[in-house]
């Protein structure tokens, strides 16, 4: 089901002749996007996912670098694509696992034989940059362990759009 939603969404794109960029809506720039934690969205201390030692960990929004990304493959037309960041480097999951509570991790890109490395935007509704980010391997999303800057960036299992806002982030466009 998670998974079809996903193609649905893509196909509703690409048919609009619009490609989407990392966790969010449609987007020209090529020179990386950037996503925001949404329980922060309305503060003065916007906070976003960062690497920090190759760990995935909430930091001040610079939009650049490590905060930099763009979408790169598509694993087998499954609608999950891996997401690199200025750095070269891809957004996955540590070792692999899919262990509830794992760190995201940015590591060197190694295609379809790592599943981990790949990725799937849900949007909270239409005409919306909120959205909830599916880790193809685990089937879990991307969420920080707390919304203080430095907090580790792990999966969980979903809880659902208006269940936990945590699991929710904000698409930025970086142009």
């Amino acid at each position: 089901m998670r998974k079809a939603s996903t193609l649905a969404v893509a196909a509703i794109m690409a048919a609009a002749g619009l490609a989407f960029s990392l966790f969010g809506t449609a987007a020209a720039s090529s020179n990386g996007n950037t996503f925001m934690y949404y329980p922060d969205i309305n503060t003065n201390h916007q906070l976003c996912p960062g690497i920090d030692r190759a760990n995935g960990v909430l930091a001040a929004c610079t939009y650049v670098h490590d905060q930099a990304w763009h979408r790169g493959h598509e694993l087998r037309h499954t609608g999950y694509y891996q997401y690199i960041n200025a750095k070269g480097v891809c957004l996955s999951v540590y070792a692999g696992t899919r262990k509830k509570g794992a760190r995201i991790m940015a590591l060197k890109c190694r295609g379809a034989k790592s599943p981990s490395q790949y990725w799937a935007i849900d949007f909270a509704g239409p005409q919306t940059y909120l959205c909830v980010v599916f880790n193809y391997h685990s089937g879990y999303v991307m969420q920080p362990v707390s919304n203080k800057k430095g907090a580790a960036v792990v999966q969980e299992p979903w809880k659902g759009h208006t269940k936990d806002f945590h699991q929710q982030w904000v698409f930025e466009i970086n142009s």
